[in-house]
C-alpha cells in the first residue's frame, strides 16, 4: 500500500473517523502526520498555491 493511501481509501468509502493505536516508542505515525512548515513556506514562495492548499487539507 502506498504512503497515505489507507486514509484516502477510508475517506473515499465514507469513513469519517479513524482511530490509530500505536505503542509508546513507535513514532512513525506521529512523524508521518507532522506538518512541514518549511515545505509549506517554500511552496508559498514558489507560487504553488494549489499544492499548498492540498497539503493543508490533508495535514492532521
Amino acid at each position: 500500500m502506498k504512503r497515505g493511501s489507507f486514509l484516502k481509501i477510508c475517506v473515499a468509502s465514507g469513513i469519517k473517523e479513524v482511530l490509530l493505536i500505536t505503542v509508546i516508542n513507535n513514532k512513525c505515525i506521529e512523524y508521518y502526520s507532522d506538518r512541514s512548515v518549511e515545505f509549506e513556506i517554500e511552496l508559498e514562495r514558489s507560487d504553488k498555491q494549489q499544492m499548498l492548499e492540498m497539503i493543508k487539507k490533508t495535514s492532521i
